[in-house]
């Protein structure tokens, strides 16, 4: 089975982020992945022990889209993840890769009206790929 990281890297390089942690994770012991926040590398720690998990991509895209105050911008979402089996429609069971942000439940509250452009993008890019967009609020 072809990986997505054959097709995917990540779009930013790994960089100090101030504020919070910058690391670099190996996930398996097969690949190196980078992270932005604990919150990033607990959902990585979490997807060592999914079975279904095939591969994981950081930031694997930048999609273009109009903020809420009607100006272009980018956005990077945190990870593709591509699982061996996954249940991507209500009537179907279909491999589907997930493209993922993780983001505090406080701060999804706190900034939703900025956010959700971004978010809205998201959902549509993924659609047109074949894949489903989620987020994960983590607390």
């Amino acid at each position: 089975m072809k990986r997505i990281s054959d097709e995917y890297s990540p779009v930013r390089k790994s960089q100090t982020v101030y504020g919070s942690i910058s690391v670099n994770y190996a996930f398996r012991g097969e690949k190196t992945i980078w992270c932005e926040s604990t919150l990033e590398r607990d959902f990585l720690i979490k997807q060592e022990f999914n079975s279904n998990v095939i591969d994981i991509v950081s930031q694997p895209i930048t999609i273009p889209y109009i903020t809420e105050l009607g100006n272009e911008s980018t956005y990077t979402p945190d990870f593709l993840v591509q699982f061996s089996s996954a249940n991507c429609d209500d009537f179907e069971e279909i491999t589907c890769p997930l493209l993922i942000e993780i983001k505090p439940r406080k701060k999804l509250i706190e900034d939703w009206n900025k956010l959700k452009p971004k978010f809205k993008a998201a959902h549509a890019f993924a659609k047109e790929k074949g894949w489903k967009f989620r987020i994960i609020d983590m607390c």
